[in-house]
């Protein structure tokens, strides 16, 4: 499963289909620490909808920025794990 925070709402991607959540606060949402049980008793409560994934970002985390935050040419994300190093990429 894959969760999305979208302009619409979260929405939660299972089996190829997309299911818009009736949550409302993604943090308190994410952050479960049950949160596989509480997306499967979810979907079987929401009907799938059609979403094409437009304006999608998706980081592997928790940690999803506002909905007017963009990155510019020329910005640099940098991603540190102690022990191991930083990874920077350079936005073209």
């Amino acid at each position: 499963m894959k969760l999305y925070k979208t302009i619409q709402g979260i929405i939660i991607e299972a089996s190829e289909r997309f299911y818009l959540s009736n949550a409302d606060n993604w943090d308190a949402y994410i952050n479960q620490n049950n949160i596989y049980e509480v997306l499967s008793s979810d979907i079987e409560s929401l009907t799938a909808i059609s979403w094409s994934g437009e304006g999608i970002l998706a980081t592997g985390t928790g940690i999803v920025p506002d909905n007017d935050f963009t990155l510019l040419s020329g910005d640099v994300v940098n991603i540190t794990i102690e022990g191991i190093g930083t990874l920077s990429n350079e936005v073209e």
